[in-house]
């Protein structure tokens, strides 16, 4: 056989291996094709079947929701939480030499408390379908603009404050027509990132937008979308005015109450500043769905609003760090939307979870890093106390305000004083988020010969850092006191160094 026949023979060879080849791709690329359309198919019916559960709960729910208004409405007594009364605090804070020797002790610790994890995981599940709504109303939250759809809103106006022409409403509103408006009010609660008290006030101030004020159809609207949303809420009845009642967690010093068939239900909005103890509600005896969200105070973070600069805001820095020096920035809309909030005394650790808001930290941040850089544990916490210690003027809140009034993070650069459990707070939330390190706050209570103080404690890992220290779980946690002027960590207060403290572990 010559060359050219040899040739011949191995092309047709060469043809035929890459037919059999490209038989052998095509239906291997057939079965995984097949594979993946079975597989498409099971994950469709999967999603198809949860979908279906997931509508059939929804719809169980509200109709339970409804079923539970549509009960007898009967009056319920109100009445006022007492708040204790205010800690005695230090007048002014102690000052020391820098040279003062800081012995190696245990101090005492008579309760450590491990709070709640803080993360609040909220989701919300829409009727099937969303109904064409052409109407979009704007407004803003906190110079916020926001834009969401509305229906004819005159479909939801009131014949009179009673519980028949709130149950009239209530029908027409749960006819799908609330469904767009529902979508666009959780989008903002993202989007602003609020937790449960701050979507209450995001929903109270769209409402009363679109009504004009706080109207009773305003307050039935927020109801709605509360519920909805799958609160514990419930509408009540009071002189001709209706107000939302929604269940905490938390109880609210000072706040208003009404209990009814085992619910601790607190008057929500503030226009309910006006209303007195001893008075009665009107609201359904029904049993209310035991599925339903108990909201809480709790932040996770402070909300993203548009930026209004504050007026007077100054330049901060630490006496024995005079480099450490900041120039800070934060933002109007945030301190506006804090002094609003509820104020919690001794659950300091809400206001440390709820950290600082985003101009601050581009602020404060970039600066304190800086300077910490190449620092061990203690040098960087020694800075940081030194900052707390001495770029504020200090002040209690009785002599300041008249009533106890923690501070969150943002504010404590607004006034020109602050107090023990302020410092406090912010060094957690700087050692935490800066440091990266196990922080506690530490009170030490009141007592007839001495006053309540609040300081912190920090867990150290590069080294042994000698001082006063708490043991938790055999970690040892040496103290960090922002109100002791001129020490670093291990440094405690003569008054405090054998009086039982209470540990708050973030």
């Amino acid at each position: 056989m010559g060359k050219v026949g040899f040739y011949k023979i191995g092309f047709v060879f060469l043809v035929q291996l890459i037919s059999f080849v490209a038989w052998g791709q095509s239906w291997s690329d057939s079965i995984v094709e097949s594979y993946i359309r079975e597989e498409a198919l099971k994950v469709e019916r999967y999603v198809d079947t949860q979908q279906r559960a997931l509508q059939e709960f929804i719809d169980k729910r509200n109709a339970e929701y409804d079923a539970f208004l549509e009960q007898e409405w009967r009056e319920f007594q109100s009445y006022v939480t007492q708040q204790d009364p205010p800690e005695p605090r230090l007048k002014k804070p102690i000052v020391t030499s820098r040279k003062t020797k800081v012995p190696n002790r245990q101090l005492p610790c008579h309760e450590v408390v491990w709070p709640k994890n803080r993360i609040l995981s909220r989701s919300v599940a829409f009727p099937n379908g969303t109904p064409k709504v052409s109407t979009k109303f704007t407004g803003t939250f906190y110079r916020t603009p926001y834009t969401i759809r509305i229906g004819d809103t005159l479909r939801y106006k009131l014949d009179s404050v009673t519980d028949s022409s709130v149950l009239k409403v209530w029908r027409r509103m749960s006819d799908g027509s609330m469904t767009a408006m529902l979508q666009d009010c959780w989008a903002l609660r993202k989007q602003f990132q609020l937790d449960d008290w701050g979507y209450m006030r995001l929903l109270e101030r769209i409402t009363e937008d679109i009504w004009g004020g706080a109207c009773a159809e305003a307050v039935l609207m927020q109801v709605y979308l509360l519920a909805r949303s799958g609160y514990v809420v419930v509408p009540a009845i009071r002189d001709n005015r209706l107000f939302l009642l929604a269940e905490f967690e938390e109880t609210i010093p000072t706040g208003r109450y009404v209990s009814a068939n085992g619910h601790k239900y607190l008057i929500v909005g503030a226009h309910v500043s006006d209303t007195c103890s001893n008075t009665r509600y009107r609201l359904s005896s029904g049993l209310m769905p035991k599925e339903g969200i108990v909201a809480s105070v709790r932040q996770s973070a402070m909300p993203l609003l548009a930026y209004s600069p504050v007026a007077g805001y100054g330049i901060f820095r630490a006496t024995h760090y005079p480099e450490v020096e900041v120039k800070i920035v934060s933002n109007q809309n945030i301190l506006d939307y804090c002094s609003e909030y509820p104020v919690l005394n001794k659950q300091w650790d809400y206001y440390v979870y709820a950290s600082l808001s985003k101009e601050l930290k581009e602020s404060l941040y970039p600066v304190l890093q800086s300077h910490m850089r190449d620092k061990t544990q203690k040098e960087a916490v020694d800075i940081l106390l030194d900052f707390m210690q001495t770029a504020f003027l200090y002040k209690d809140d009785i002599a300041q305000f008249g009533y106890e009034r923690p501070f969150f993070g943002d504010e404590i650069f607004l006034y020109t004083h602050n107090d023990c459990e302020d410092r406090a707070i912010l060094f957690a939330i700087l050692v935490r988020e800066l440091l990266n390190m196990d922080v506690a706050l530490v009170h030490f209570p009141a007592d007839k010969n001495v006053a309540g103080h609040v300081a912190a404690a920090v867990k150290f890992t590069d080294g042994d850092v000698s001082g006063g220290y708490f043991l938790v779980n055999k970690d040892k946690y040496v103290i960090c006191d922002p109100t002791f002027f001129n020490q670093g960590a291990g440094a405690c207060m003569p008054d405090y160094v054998k009086k039982s403290a209470r540990l708050i572990v973030l």
